[in-house]
């Protein structure tokens, strides 16, 4: 896994990597790490190498109102059909809370309320959604 701590408008990242092994159904710590969790300017975090099937999972140290105001940026970098469904591919260039997508039609979408780390892309299948647009929406 990776893990460590990023800046919420995605100009500082601080990162490590480490072999992780979890026992199925285990609840003991496996993993801790130092983090500056005071600060209100980052976003803590611990991230698969390797899976997209995993999300990472994201540590806040502060409810998300107290961080320090940032904008997020996201971009919809590629939308794709797949036989009758469309592949919609996400990028963030700064961490962003509660991403989810629009769409002119009622679809079935893989995912529709997620946040982002910084540089994260992420994919979502809206089902039988070839012929539908959609539109990229977070708070604020």
């Amino acid at each position: 896994v990776a893990f460590g701590f990023a800046s919420l408008d995605g100009s500082s990242v601080h990162e490590q990597q480490t072999e992780l092994t979890m026992k199925a159904g285990s609840r003991e710590r496996v993993l801790h790490f130092e983090a500056p969790v005071s600060r209100k300017d980052i976003i803590c975090y611990v991230r698969p190498l390797s899976s997209d099937m995993i999300d990472p999972g994201i540590l806040h140290a502060h409810d998300f109102r107290q961080l320090t105001p940032f904008q997020q940026k996201a971009a919809l970098v590629e939308t794709r059909p797949d036989g009758q469904d469309l592949i919609v591919e996400i990028e963030a260039k700064s961490y962003c809370h509660g991403v989810f997508l629009k769409t002119d039609k009622d679809c079935l979408l893989s995912d529709n309320y997620f946040d982002l780390l910084p540089g994260e892309t992420k994919e979502i299948r809206v089902a039988a959604g070839k012929e539908t647009t959609v539109e990229l929406n977070m708070p604020g």
